[in-house]
């Protein structure tokens, strides 16, 4: 039942990205930042437990759900358009998304070194796995847009990116080997950045 209903909110994520973000120049800037808001929710969704009344309630990792989040979160950042409306409200989308990693490292970090000789839950694992991975990709796309004349990149993205540095090194002593080489590729991809941004 849970599989069914992630691939139905898959399928509307989809839905968004296909048909919405295209045209999201020509809708009011209230719509855009509550899609924004959405979006950005979906992209990192947080495996923990939730207080519902006097009963508690787990929240399962749905990690293709918040891949699809994730993707449209990205191409809504990066939507070429003359209007400044839908230009300030992708650099606020893209700053959210990069405070929420930088949120989920740190977290992660300090719960690993709680829990001691105990591993944590694989959905944490997953959770964090999917934000380096998201991180990566990231990083990579303003790489090839720091390339583009034709693309702006507001300056607070560039400091909440450098901000990201120090949550990952902070990462290298994790026990996982599948979050060690994740965090790999992004540091790799992080050097790449910072390469051809000293070439600036």
């Amino acid at each position: 039942m849970q599989q069914e209903l992630e691939l139905f909110d898959v399928k509307v994520i989809d839905l968004i990205k296909k048909d919405i973000l295209p045209q999201c120049s020509k809708t009011p800037e209230s719509f855009q930042k509550r899609l924004t808001s959405i979006l950005n929710k979906g992209s990192i969704h947080t495996a923990s437990d939730v207080l519902s009344g006097d009963i508690t309630v787990n929240v399962c990792f749905r990690e293709n759900f918040a891949r699809a989040c994730f993707e449209a979160l990205l191409q809504f950042s990066f939507i070429s358009s003359k209007e400044s409306n839908i230009d300030a409200t992708s650099q606020v989308a893209l700053n959210a998304l990069l405070e929420r990693s930088r949120e989920v490292l740190q977290q992660f970090t300090k719960d690993e070194a709680l829990s001691g000789s105990c591993p944590l839950p694989r959905a944490r694992l997953n959770e964090v796995s999917l934000v380096l991975k998201s991180v990566t990709v990231l990083i990579n796309t303003l790489r090839n847009a720091q390339q583009d004349p034709s693309i702006r990149v507001d300056l607070k993205v560039w400091q909440n990116v450098v901000e990201l540095y120090l949550p990952l090194v902070e990462c290298i002593t994790c026990s996982s080997t599948e979050v060690r080489k994740d965090l790999q590729s992004t540091l790799v991809e992080f050097s790449h950045l910072l390469s051809i941004m000293n070439q600036s």
